[in-house]
Protein backbone atom coordinates (compact mmCIF):
# COMPACT_ATOMS: atom_id res chain seq x y z
CA UNK A 1 0.00 0.00 0.00
CA UNK A 2 1.26 3.64 -0.69
CA UNK A 3 0.62 6.76 2.22
CA UNK A 4 -1.20 7.53 -0.98
CA UNK A 5 -3.95 4.30 -1.19
CA UNK A 6 -3.74 4.44 2.68
CA UNK A 7 -4.59 8.21 3.40
CA UNK A 8 -7.67 7.70 0.48
CA UNK A 9 -8.93 4.59 2.59
CA UNK A 10 -9.06 6.80 5.81
CA UNK A 11 -10.39 9.91 5.15
CA UNK A 12 -13.33 7.71 2.99
CA UNK A 13 -13.84 5.79 6.03
CA UNK A 14 -13.89 9.41 8.03
CA UNK A 15 -15.98 11.18 6.37
CA UNK A 16 -18.41 8.22 5.44
CA UNK A 17 -18.39 8.41 1.65
CA UNK A 18 -18.16 5.76 -0.99
CA UNK A 19 -16.28 4.77 -3.89
CA UNK A 20 -18.82 4.23 -6.49
CA UNK A 21 -20.56 7.48 -5.69
CA UNK A 22 -16.63 9.37 -5.73
CA UNK A 23 -16.27 7.57 -9.00
CA UNK A 24 -19.10 9.31 -10.33
CA UNK A 25 -18.75 12.18 -8.59
CA UNK A 26 -14.88 12.13 -10.22
CA UNK A 27 -16.28 10.88 -14.27
CA UNK A 28 -13.93 7.91 -13.80
CA UNK A 29 -15.05 3.90 -13.83
CA UNK A 30 -15.38 2.48 -10.60
CA UNK A 31 -13.12 -0.62 -11.25
CA UNK A 32 -9.97 2.59 -11.62
CA UNK A 33 -11.17 3.43 -8.01
CA UNK A 34 -10.86 0.67 -6.38
CA UNK A 35 -7.12 0.18 -8.49
CA UNK A 36 -6.23 3.66 -6.40
CA UNK A 37 -7.49 2.47 -2.91
CA UNK A 38 -5.68 -0.91 -3.73
CA UNK A 39 -2.17 1.06 -4.81
CA UNK A 40 -2.19 -0.84 -8.21
CA UNK A 41 -2.73 2.23 -9.86
CA UNK A 42 -2.21 5.89 -9.27
CA UNK A 43 -4.25 8.62 -10.49
CA UNK A 44 -3.22 10.33 -14.04
CA UNK A 45 -4.17 13.80 -12.97
CA UNK A 46 -4.00 16.36 -10.06
CA UNK A 47 -6.72 17.58 -11.07
CA UNK A 48 -8.54 14.07 -10.59
CA UNK A 49 -7.16 14.33 -7.47
CA UNK A 50 -8.38 17.32 -6.47
CA UNK A 51 -11.54 15.96 -7.81
CA UNK A 52 -11.65 13.76 -5.15
CA UNK A 53 -10.53 16.15 -2.90
CA UNK A 54 -13.53 18.28 -3.41
CA UNK A 55 -15.94 14.82 -3.25
CA UNK A 56 -14.38 14.30 0.13
CA UNK A 57 -14.92 17.57 1.74
CA UNK A 58 -11.49 17.51 2.42
CA UNK A 59 -10.06 20.69 4.85
CA UNK A 60 -6.83 23.02 3.37
CA UNK A 61 -4.61 21.14 5.41
CA UNK A 62 -6.80 17.77 4.31
CA UNK A 63 -6.19 18.70 0.93
CA UNK A 64 -2.90 19.45 1.29
CA UNK A 65 -1.32 16.29 3.03
CA UNK A 66 -3.54 14.45 -0.24
CA UNK A 67 -1.88 16.39 -2.67
CA UNK A 68 1.32 15.60 -1.26
CA UNK A 69 1.11 11.68 -0.90
CA UNK A 70 0.13 11.65 -4.60
CA UNK A 71 2.81 13.57 -5.72
CA UNK A 72 4.92 11.31 -3.13
CA UNK A 73 3.15 8.61 -4.85
CA UNK A 74 3.77 9.76 -8.29
CA UNK A 75 7.71 10.50 -8.01
CA UNK A 76 9.02 8.92 -4.87
CA UNK A 77 9.95 10.44 -1.57
CA UNK A 78 13.32 11.36 -2.69
CA UNK A 79 12.51 13.59 -6.07
CA UNK A 80 9.54 14.97 -3.85
CA UNK A 81 11.26 15.78 -1.36
CA UNK A 82 13.97 17.65 -3.51
CA UNK A 83 12.16 19.45 -5.24
CA UNK A 84 10.16 20.59 -2.11
CA UNK A 85 13.94 21.93 -0.99
CA UNK A 86 14.88 23.70 -4.25
CA UNK A 87 11.78 25.52 -3.85
CA UNK A 88 12.46 26.68 -0.39
CA UNK A 89 15.98 27.93 -1.82
CA UNK A 90 14.13 29.91 -4.42
CA UNK A 91 11.59 31.34 -1.83
CA UNK A 92 14.61 32.82 0.26
CA UNK A 93 17.96 32.04 -1.37
CA UNK A 94 20.18 33.50 0.16
CA UNK A 95 19.34 35.01 3.68
CA UNK A 96 21.61 37.99 2.95
CA UNK A 97 18.89 41.20 3.33
CA UNK A 98 18.19 39.11 7.23
CA UNK A 99 21.79 39.24 8.40
CA UNK A 100 21.24 42.05 10.77
CA UNK A 101 19.84 40.09 13.85
CA UNK A 102 21.30 40.61 16.94
CA UNK A 103 22.55 37.31 18.60
CA UNK A 104 24.11 36.61 21.93
CA UNK A 105 27.54 35.40 23.28
CA UNK A 106 27.86 34.18 26.72
CA UNK A 107 31.40 34.81 28.11
CA UNK A 108 32.00 33.22 31.27
CA UNK A 109 34.82 34.35 33.29
CA UNK A 110 36.82 30.90 34.10
CA UNK A 111 39.54 29.15 33.35
CA UNK A 112 39.23 26.81 30.72
CA UNK A 113 41.35 23.21 30.46
CA UNK A 114 43.03 22.29 27.41
CA UNK A 115 40.31 20.15 26.31
CA UNK A 116 37.18 20.11 27.68
CA UNK A 117 33.65 18.73 26.65
CA UNK A 118 30.38 20.44 27.15
CA UNK A 119 26.80 19.65 26.26
CA UNK A 120 25.75 23.83 27.02
CA UNK A 121 24.75 25.46 23.37
CA UNK A 122 25.39 28.49 25.09
CA UNK A 123 29.10 27.86 25.72
CA UNK A 124 29.57 25.99 22.39
CA UNK A 125 28.65 29.48 20.79
CA UNK A 126 30.82 31.47 23.13
CA UNK A 127 33.54 29.14 22.22
CA UNK A 128 33.53 29.40 18.41
CA UNK A 129 33.19 33.03 18.98
CA UNK A 130 36.40 33.24 20.90
CA UNK A 131 38.46 30.79 17.92
CA UNK A 132 36.92 33.36 15.43
CA UNK A 133 37.65 36.58 17.34
CA UNK A 134 40.75 35.40 18.58
CA UNK A 135 41.94 35.33 14.97
CA UNK A 136 40.45 38.13 13.96
CA UNK A 137 42.38 40.15 15.65
CA UNK A 138 45.83 39.01 14.46
CA UNK A 139 44.74 41.37 11.39
CA UNK A 140 45.97 38.13 8.60
CA UNK A 141 43.65 35.96 11.02
CA UNK A 142 42.96 32.75 9.09
CA UNK A 143 40.20 30.02 10.39
CA UNK A 144 39.64 26.46 8.70
CA UNK A 145 35.95 25.12 8.65
CA UNK A 146 35.18 21.32 7.90
CA UNK A 147 31.27 20.74 7.95
CA UNK A 148 29.82 17.18 7.38
CA UNK A 149 26.35 18.05 9.01
CA UNK A 150 25.98 21.59 8.02
CA UNK A 151 23.01 23.27 10.41
CA UNK A 152 21.40 26.25 9.73
CA UNK A 153 21.82 27.89 13.36
CA UNK A 154 26.08 27.40 13.23
CA UNK A 155 26.08 28.18 10.12
CA UNK A 156 24.04 31.53 10.64
CA UNK A 157 26.09 32.27 13.59
CA UNK A 158 29.37 31.78 11.56
CA UNK A 159 28.03 34.13 9.08
CA UNK A 160 27.28 36.61 11.81
CA UNK A 161 30.47 36.92 13.25
CA UNK A 162 32.66 36.45 9.96
CA UNK A 163 30.52 39.79 8.54
CA UNK A 164 31.82 41.49 11.78
CA UNK A 165 35.38 40.50 10.80
CA UNK A 166 35.70 40.86 7.05
CA UNK A 167 39.75 40.63 7.17
CA UNK A 168 39.09 37.42 8.49
CA UNK A 169 40.20 34.58 5.97
CA UNK A 170 38.58 31.27 5.61
CA UNK A 171 38.77 28.19 4.07
CA UNK A 172 35.77 26.07 3.96
CA UNK A 173 35.70 22.18 3.54
CA UNK A 174 31.98 20.52 3.13
CA UNK A 175 31.65 16.82 2.73
CA UNK A 176 28.99 16.26 -0.09
CA UNK A 177 26.52 12.98 -0.49
CA UNK A 178 27.47 11.45 -3.51
CA UNK A 179 23.51 10.74 -3.83
CA UNK A 180 21.87 13.19 -5.57
CA UNK A 181 18.47 11.42 -4.64
CA UNK A 182 19.09 11.31 -0.86
CA UNK A 183 17.02 13.34 1.57
CA UNK A 184 17.59 13.20 5.12
CA UNK A 185 14.40 13.56 6.46
CA UNK A 186 10.98 14.98 5.16
CA UNK A 187 11.75 18.07 7.76
CA UNK A 188 15.04 18.57 6.29
CA UNK A 189 15.19 17.84 3.02
CA UNK A 190 18.01 17.25 0.34
CA UNK A 191 20.77 17.52 2.27
CA UNK A 192 23.49 18.71 -0.42
CA UNK A 193 20.90 21.41 -0.94
CA UNK A 194 21.06 21.93 2.43
CA UNK A 195 24.72 22.23 2.80
CA UNK A 196 24.78 24.60 0.52
CA UNK A 197 21.87 26.71 1.82
CA UNK A 198 24.09 26.96 4.93
CA UNK A 199 27.29 27.88 2.76
CA UNK A 200 25.56 30.73 1.15
CA UNK A 201 25.30 33.23 3.86
CA UNK A 202 29.05 32.98 4.33
CA UNK A 203 29.72 32.89 0.52
CA UNK A 204 28.62 36.96 0.00
CA UNK A 205 31.17 37.95 2.64
CA UNK A 206 34.34 38.44 0.59
CA UNK A 207 36.52 36.86 -1.77
CA UNK A 208 39.08 35.89 1.20
CA UNK A 209 36.94 32.97 1.67
CA UNK A 210 37.38 29.80 -0.12
CA UNK A 211 35.04 26.98 -0.43
CA UNK A 212 36.13 23.21 -1.48
CA UNK A 213 33.54 20.02 -1.25
CA UNK A 214 34.70 15.95 -1.60
CA UNK A 215 32.14 13.13 -1.65
CA UNK A 216 32.17 10.71 1.02
CA UNK A 217 31.79 10.54 4.95
CA UNK A 218 33.93 12.05 7.42
CA UNK A 219 37.50 11.70 5.45
CA UNK A 220 39.82 12.12 8.59
CA UNK A 221 37.77 9.83 10.35
CA UNK A 222 40.58 8.03 11.52
CA UNK A 223 40.31 10.82 14.78
CA UNK A 224 38.82 8.94 17.05
CA UNK A 225 36.47 12.35 17.86
CA UNK A 226 35.36 13.46 14.81
CA UNK A 227 32.05 10.91 14.32
CA UNK A 228 30.86 12.18 17.51
CA UNK A 229 31.06 16.23 16.72
CA UNK A 230 30.94 15.78 12.19
CA UNK A 231 32.23 19.74 12.72
CA UNK A 232 35.59 21.47 13.28
CA UNK A 233 36.50 24.98 13.52
CA UNK A 234 40.50 25.48 13.89
CA UNK A 235 41.98 28.54 14.64
CA UNK A 236 46.10 28.75 15.40
CA UNK A 237 46.50 27.86 19.08
CA UNK A 238 42.45 27.33 19.67
CA UNK A 239 39.63 24.70 18.14
CA UNK A 240 36.51 23.42 18.36
CA UNK A 241 35.10 20.33 17.42
CA UNK A 242 30.84 20.01 17.60
CA UNK A 243 27.96 18.93 16.24
CA UNK A 244 25.98 20.92 13.59
CA UNK A 245 22.86 21.04 16.61
CA UNK A 246 25.89 23.12 18.60
CA UNK A 247 24.36 21.00 21.85
CA UNK A 248 28.03 19.20 22.09
CA UNK A 249 31.38 20.14 21.38
CA UNK A 250 35.51 19.35 22.56
CA UNK A 251 36.83 23.01 22.87
CA UNK A 252 40.52 22.54 22.65
CA UNK A 253 43.21 25.40 23.90
CA UNK A 254 45.95 23.01 23.30
CA UNK A 255 48.65 24.68 20.43
CA UNK A 256 50.38 21.00 19.79
CA UNK A 257 46.72 19.02 19.30
CA UNK A 258 45.36 22.21 17.12
CA UNK A 259 48.62 21.74 14.92
CA UNK A 260 47.78 18.10 14.29
CA UNK A 261 43.86 19.05 13.41
CA UNK A 262 45.30 21.30 11.20
CA UNK A 263 47.32 18.71 9.34
CA UNK A 264 44.55 16.60 9.15
CA UNK A 265 42.43 19.53 7.30
CA UNK A 266 45.07 20.72 5.13
CA UNK A 267 45.50 16.70 4.18
CA UNK A 268 41.58 16.90 3.10
CA UNK A 269 41.80 19.67 1.17
CA UNK A 270 44.99 18.96 -0.82
CA UNK A 271 42.42 16.07 -1.88
CA UNK A 272 39.08 18.42 -2.32
CA UNK A 273 37.14 20.11 -5.23
CA UNK A 274 36.48 24.12 -5.48
CA UNK A 275 32.97 23.80 -5.15
CA UNK A 276 32.24 27.64 -5.89
CA UNK A 277 34.21 30.10 -8.19
CA UNK A 278 33.06 33.78 -8.05
CA UNK A 279 33.08 36.88 -10.16
CA UNK A 280 32.32 40.19 -7.93
CA UNK A 281 31.61 42.92 -10.25
CA UNK A 282 29.97 43.49 -13.40
CA UNK A 283 33.59 43.24 -15.25
CA UNK A 284 34.11 40.03 -13.95
CA UNK A 285 30.99 38.67 -14.84
CA UNK A 286 30.68 39.99 -18.46
CA UNK A 287 34.28 38.43 -18.68
CA UNK A 288 33.18 35.55 -17.47
CA UNK A 289 30.20 34.82 -19.58
CA UNK A 290 32.00 36.17 -22.88
CA UNK A 291 34.44 32.88 -21.87
CA UNK A 292 31.51 30.84 -21.50
CA UNK A 293 30.03 31.50 -25.06
CA UNK A 294 33.33 31.54 -26.50
CA UNK A 295 33.23 27.84 -25.34
CA UNK A 296 29.59 27.42 -26.57
CA UNK A 297 28.44 26.95 -23.44
CA UNK A 298 25.37 29.19 -23.78
CA UNK A 299 23.05 28.64 -20.70
CA UNK A 300 20.23 26.16 -21.67
CA UNK A 301 17.60 26.85 -19.01
CA UNK A 302 17.17 29.94 -16.98
CA UNK A 303 15.13 31.05 -13.95
CA UNK A 304 15.12 34.76 -13.54
CA UNK A 305 13.09 36.19 -10.52
CA UNK A 306 12.85 39.52 -12.39
CA UNK A 307 12.77 39.01 -16.21
CA UNK A 308 16.88 40.36 -17.80
CA UNK A 309 15.48 43.76 -19.28
CA UNK A 310 19.59 44.37 -19.34
CA UNK A 311 19.43 42.45 -22.93
CA UNK A 312 17.18 45.21 -24.17
CA UNK A 313 19.38 48.34 -23.20
CA UNK A 314 20.95 50.02 -26.28
CA UNK A 315 24.33 52.07 -26.39
CA UNK A 316 21.86 55.49 -26.38
CA UNK A 317 20.32 54.16 -23.26
CA UNK A 318 23.64 52.69 -21.67
CA UNK A 319 25.52 56.08 -22.11
CA UNK A 320 22.84 57.24 -20.05
CA UNK A 321 22.63 55.32 -17.40
CA UNK A 322 25.83 53.89 -16.40
CA UNK A 323 26.96 56.43 -13.30
CA UNK A 324 29.66 58.59 -14.72
CA UNK A 325 33.17 58.25 -13.22
CA UNK A 326 33.02 54.62 -13.41
CA UNK A 327 36.78 52.94 -13.94
CA UNK A 328 37.24 52.12 -17.44
CA UNK A 329 33.67 53.33 -18.19
CA UNK A 330 34.27 52.68 -22.35
CA UNK A 331 35.76 49.40 -21.91
CA UNK A 332 32.93 48.20 -19.66
CA UNK A 333 29.97 49.74 -21.79
CA UNK A 334 31.83 48.10 -25.39
CA UNK A 335 31.78 44.68 -23.51
CA UNK A 336 28.21 44.60 -22.26
CA UNK A 337 27.17 45.91 -25.47
CA UNK A 338 28.44 42.74 -27.26
CA UNK A 339 27.42 40.67 -24.47
CA UNK A 340 23.76 41.81 -24.55
CA UNK A 341 23.83 41.08 -28.66
CA UNK A 342 25.01 37.79 -27.90
CA UNK A 343 22.64 37.20 -25.47
CA UNK A 344 19.51 38.66 -27.68
CA UNK A 345 21.00 36.33 -30.36
CA UNK A 346 20.63 33.33 -28.14
CA UNK A 347 17.60 34.07 -26.29
CA UNK A 348 15.82 34.78 -29.96
CA UNK A 349 17.05 31.48 -31.22
CA UNK A 350 14.52 29.00 -28.78
CA UNK A 351 17.35 27.24 -27.52
CA UNK A 352 17.17 28.57 -23.91
CA UNK A 353 14.00 28.33 -21.46
CA UNK A 354 13.58 30.94 -19.76
CA UNK A 355 10.85 31.15 -16.42
CA UNK A 356 9.82 34.50 -14.89
CA UNK A 357 7.70 35.92 -12.44
CA UNK A 358 5.04 38.16 -13.71
CA UNK A 359 5.82 40.48 -11.01
CA UNK A 360 9.12 41.06 -11.69
CA UNK A 361 7.56 42.99 -14.88
CA UNK A 362 5.45 44.95 -12.28
CA UNK A 363 8.75 45.64 -10.12
CA UNK A 364 10.25 46.75 -13.35
CA UNK A 365 8.00 49.41 -14.09
CA UNK A 366 7.10 50.60 -10.61
CA UNK A 367 10.71 51.04 -9.83
CA UNK A 368 12.97 51.13 -13.01
CA UNK A 369 15.59 48.74 -11.58
CA UNK A 370 17.58 46.47 -13.69
CA UNK A 371 18.02 43.61 -10.75
CA UNK A 372 20.64 41.62 -12.57
CA UNK A 373 22.90 45.09 -12.35
CA UNK A 374 24.12 46.61 -8.91
CA UNK A 375 21.96 49.95 -8.15
CA UNK A 376 25.44 51.81 -7.83
CA UNK A 377 26.49 51.70 -11.49
CA UNK A 378 23.65 52.95 -12.64
CA UNK A 379 21.08 56.03 -12.93
CA UNK A 380 17.25 54.29 -12.34
CA UNK A 381 15.09 54.70 -15.81
CA UNK A 382 12.97 57.41 -15.62
CA UNK A 383 9.11 56.73 -16.80
CA UNK A 384 9.66 57.26 -20.75
CA UNK A 385 12.43 54.86 -20.65
CA UNK A 386 10.59 52.23 -19.10
CA UNK A 387 7.92 52.22 -20.99
CA UNK A 388 10.34 52.40 -24.52
CA UNK A 389 12.20 49.26 -23.16
CA UNK A 390 8.82 47.43 -22.27
CA UNK A 391 7.58 47.60 -25.75
CA UNK A 392 11.07 46.45 -26.97
CA UNK A 393 10.76 43.50 -25.09
CA UNK A 394 7.27 42.50 -25.81
CA UNK A 395 7.74 42.37 -29.46
CA UNK A 396 10.97 40.76 -28.74
CA UNK A 397 9.44 37.36 -27.16
CA UNK A 398 7.52 35.67 -29.84
CA UNK A 399 10.28 33.19 -30.72
CA UNK A 400 11.29 32.91 -27.28
CA UNK A 401 10.80 29.35 -24.81
CA UNK A 402 9.50 31.74 -22.26
CA UNK A 403 7.24 30.71 -19.36
CA UNK A 404 5.94 32.86 -16.51
CA UNK A 405 4.49 32.60 -13.46
CA UNK A 406 1.56 33.97 -12.19
CA UNK A 407 2.42 33.90 -8.52
CA UNK A 408 6.26 34.29 -7.88
CA UNK A 409 8.89 32.37 -5.76
CA UNK A 410 10.40 34.67 -3.34
CA UNK A 411 10.37 38.18 -3.12
CA UNK A 412 11.41 39.83 -6.57
CA UNK A 413 14.27 42.29 -5.16
CA UNK A 414 16.52 39.52 -4.22
CA UNK A 415 17.55 39.43 -8.06
CA UNK A 416 18.26 36.34 -8.10
CA UNK A 417 19.23 34.22 -11.27
CA UNK A 418 19.86 30.50 -12.15
CA UNK A 419 21.05 29.37 -15.23
CA UNK A 420 22.09 26.05 -16.12
CA UNK A 421 24.53 25.09 -19.04
CA UNK A 422 25.94 21.84 -19.45
CA UNK A 423 26.51 20.15 -16.57
CA UNK A 424 26.90 23.35 -14.90
CA UNK A 425 24.39 25.54 -12.51
CA UNK A 426 25.38 29.12 -12.01
CA UNK A 427 23.76 31.47 -9.42
CA UNK A 428 23.39 35.40 -10.18
CA UNK A 429 22.37 38.02 -7.60
CA UNK A 430 23.43 40.73 -5.58
CA UNK A 431 24.58 40.59 -1.60
CA UNK A 432 23.95 42.64 1.11
CA UNK A 433 25.83 45.89 0.33
CA UNK A 434 24.30 45.76 -3.18
CA UNK A 435 27.25 44.31 -4.95
CA UNK A 436 26.95 41.64 -7.69
CA UNK A 437 28.10 38.06 -7.44
CA UNK A 438 28.38 35.31 -9.89
CA UNK A 439 28.66 31.95 -8.03
CA UNK A 440 29.59 28.92 -10.13
CA UNK A 441 29.01 25.34 -8.85
CA UNK A 442 30.34 22.85 -10.84
CA UNK A 443 29.60 19.82 -8.91
CA UNK A 444 27.28 17.79 -10.60
CA UNK A 445 24.50 16.75 -8.37
CA UNK A 446 23.50 20.91 -7.86
CA UNK A 447 22.74 21.15 -11.44
CA UNK A 448 20.64 17.54 -11.52
CA UNK A 449 18.81 19.14 -8.59
CA UNK A 450 17.93 22.53 -10.39
CA UNK A 451 17.79 21.33 -13.40
CA UNK A 452 15.20 18.54 -12.47
CA UNK A 453 13.38 21.19 -10.45
CA UNK A 454 12.34 23.63 -13.03
CA UNK A 455 11.75 20.81 -15.55
CA UNK A 456 9.02 19.77 -13.76
CA UNK A 457 7.47 22.98 -12.85
CA UNK A 458 7.35 24.18 -16.22
CA UNK A 459 5.17 20.73 -16.42
CA UNK A 460 2.75 22.42 -14.14
CA UNK A 461 1.02 24.58 -16.61
CA UNK A 462 -1.50 25.70 -14.27
CA UNK A 463 0.93 27.66 -12.88
CA UNK A 464 1.88 29.69 -16.07
CA UNK A 465 0.21 32.33 -18.17
CA UNK A 466 -0.31 30.64 -21.63
CA UNK A 467 1.33 32.83 -24.34
CA UNK A 468 -2.00 34.65 -25.35
CA UNK A 469 -2.90 35.62 -21.61
CA UNK A 470 1.06 36.39 -21.18
CA UNK A 471 1.01 38.80 -24.23
CA UNK A 472 -2.59 40.36 -22.72
CA UNK A 473 -1.21 40.82 -19.29
CA UNK A 474 1.77 42.69 -20.38
CA UNK A 475 0.36 44.68 -22.93
CA UNK A 476 -2.46 45.60 -19.89
CA UNK A 477 0.80 46.68 -17.77
CA UNK A 478 2.28 48.78 -20.47
CA UNK A 479 -1.46 50.91 -21.01
CA UNK A 480 -1.76 51.04 -17.44
CA UNK A 481 2.07 52.92 -17.23
CA UNK A 482 1.31 54.97 -20.05
CA UNK A 483 -1.70 56.06 -18.65
CA UNK A 484 -0.04 57.02 -16.10
CA UNK A 485 2.52 58.58 -17.90
CA UNK A 486 0.68 60.69 -20.13
CA UNK A 487 -1.35 61.85 -16.69
CA UNK A 488 2.18 63.16 -15.16
CA UNK A 489 3.13 64.68 -18.13
CA UNK A 490 -0.66 66.59 -18.37
CA UNK A 491 -0.48 67.86 -14.76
Amino acid sequence: MSDFSELLKEFLEEKNKNVISMAKYCDTDKSTMYKFLKASRTPASEELVRKMAAYLQLTPNEERKFLEAYQIAVNGKAVYFRRKEVEAFLRAPLMVHDMTAAFRVVKEEKPLRNVRLTEDQNDVESFLYEVLLSEAEKGNGKVQLYITDADERSSRFLALTLRKYPDLAMDYIVMINDDSFEYSREDSGHMNLRKLKCILPMSVLGDNKNFYYQYGTVSVGADRYLPYFTNILLGEDKAILFSGSQKKAMCITDAELCNEYRKLFEETMSVSKKLIVFADDLEQMFHYMAELSFRNLDAKMIFEMCPCFFKDVNEELLRKKIVPGIPEREALISEVLAYTEHNRSVMQSGKVTMIHCFEGYRDFMKNGLLRDVPSKMYIPLDMEERISMLERYISSIKKTDLHVLKEPLGPVENGFYVFLYDNSLMFQFLDHSGSLKVMRLDEFSYFETFQDYLESLIQNTELFYTRKELEDKLNELLQEYKTRYLQTVHN
